[in-house]
């Protein structure tokens, strides 16, 4: 059997219902990550042809030349304890494995595991919890309680395999896609103090003249009377700075305790978007009430088309509200095929334990998609409000966040809101955690 370039992968016999399972993880590992064709394969009488052998079998790795992987038979089985493989924390392991197997663990099943967010399903596990905004509760995931959540744990397990398979197998390689870091802006509020509406505005006029707060009075007071633009309306601006690749997502929805805080659309704002679409890539930031609404959640996509003349097919969850597998199941249904919330609001790292996006793939129907997940690794909420860091620590953070990507070569990617880049509401020199990151 001639390779013609593909890696020859030879896997014992699978069980019943694997086989959906690990034609998506090795499509997904060697294909969309290393772009690399694959030939898969389980006749034991063209094992000399294969690059890697995939099997439980000490006796098959004896009588090849191929890189060896040991394979598990159990993805539900408990896991409680880490092992260790080159100094990486590992699962799905065998200790007599590690006599005979070049990766003494399955690589291949643990990556599955941890991209397909099988833990996250109410269907396939009881008693999971959720915070009260009906998300997944981050201290209940296998990263968080074996405390790897703070590392793309995946990229660096298939860094040492590309060594391992680079240093055993000769005329054919893996090179990981060169990936670049990604900046991504959520645009909540387009208005601090314009377009409130008459009564709210007045209010808001008397408590600053009140509580003599001089400064504030004045700036309102410029923006007005049209001497000032509104400090959120620094859209434009943003995008000017951010490289051709970025994402700005826009919210579309109406007025609510969750959404924007803006009761009036606005013309300069439609226009501004026009704009912007033209220098970045723009997506759709979905309302906290649409998340609970099919019929909201198509109406706000339509608003977003109608004003950029053209199909949306990215999004980003407001509040981060992405649930497995219903909110990858209701964004495929309005034609979505790229979403950008995997993350966990109150905690940065890894959720899926990498960095790369990866396809998503749907556990109760065992079969792959078309809707690419984004992971998203750190948002600016989250370094000030929940950990309380400075914006001098978070520009300290964030270098060591590059770093830890760029060393398994996996993208950060990174979220900041506009009106936490206009330097009020407690958000001074946060504008310079942004310029250090561009």
């Amino acid at each position: 059997m001639e390779s013609y370039g593909k890696i020859n992968i030879f896997i014992s016999q699978s069980e019943t219902g694997s086989q959906a399972m690990l034609e998506y993880v090795f499509t997904q590992i060697f294909c969309e990550w290393y772009g690399r064709e694959i030939n898969v394969f389980s006749d034991t009488s063209l094992i000399s042809t294969a690059h890697i052998v995939y099997c439980d079998s000490p006796s098959l790795c004896n009588s090849c030349s191929a890189l060896t992987v040991y394979r598990h038979h159990n993805i539900d089985e408990e896991i409680s304890q880490l092992g260790k493989w080159n100094e990486l924390p590992v699962f799905f392991e065998s200790k007599e494995a590690y006599n005979s197997f070049d990766i003494p663990f399955d690589i291949f099943q643990a990556v599955f595991l941890l991209i397909s967010r099988r833990e996250e399903y109410p269907s396939l596990n009881r008693n999971l919890s959720f915070d009260k905004h009906g998300r997944y509760d981050y201290k209940q995931s296998l990263a968080y309680r074996l405390d790897f959540l703070d590392r793309p744990l995946v990229d660096e397990w298939l860094t040492e395999f590309e060594k391992a398979f680079n240093s055993k197998i000769q005329g054919i390689s893996l090179v990981p896609k060169n990936n670049q870091h990604l900046i991504t802006i959520d645009v909540d509020n387009i208005y601090a103090i314009k377009n409130k509406g008459i009564v709210k505005t007045l209010l808001s006029l008397a408590i600053a003249k009140i509580k003599g707060r001089e400064s504030d009075l004045k700036l309102r007071l410029a923006v007005l009377f049209r001497k000032k633009e509104d400090p959120f309306f620094n859209i434009c601006e943003i995008a000017v700075k951010l490289p051709r690749e970025s994402v700005m997502f826009f919210h579309c929805g109406g007025y609510g305790k969750n959404d924007k805080k803006t009761l009036f659309p606005s013309l300069k704002y439609w226009k501004a978007k026009q704009r912007i679409d033209k220098m970045i890539n723009v997506g759709l930031h979905p309302s906290y009430r649409s998340a609970h609404s099919l019929a909201l959640l198509k109406f706000e996509k339509w608003i977003l088309e109608k004003c950029l003349g053209r199909k949306v097919t990215s999004t980003r969850m407001h509040y981060l509200l992405f649930n497995f597998p219903k909110t990858a199941h209701t964004l495929m249904n309005i034609g979505i095929t790229d979403d950008y919330s995997l993350a966990y609001s109150d905690i940065p790292g890894y959720r899926a334990s990498t960095a790369r996006s990866f396809k998503f793939f749907d556990c109760e129907k065992n079969c792959a998609t078309n809707l690419t997940l984004h992971p998203l690794i750190v948002m600016d909420k989250t370094l000030r409000s929940n950990l309380n860091m400075s914006p001098d620590q978070a520009v300290i953070y964030l270098k060591k966040l590059k770093e830890q990507c760029e060393k398994s070569n996996v993208p950060l990617t990174m979220l900041f809101h506009n009106q936490n880049l206009s330097e009020i509401d407690g958000w001074g020199e946060w504008n310079k955690v942004f310029d250090s990151v561009l």
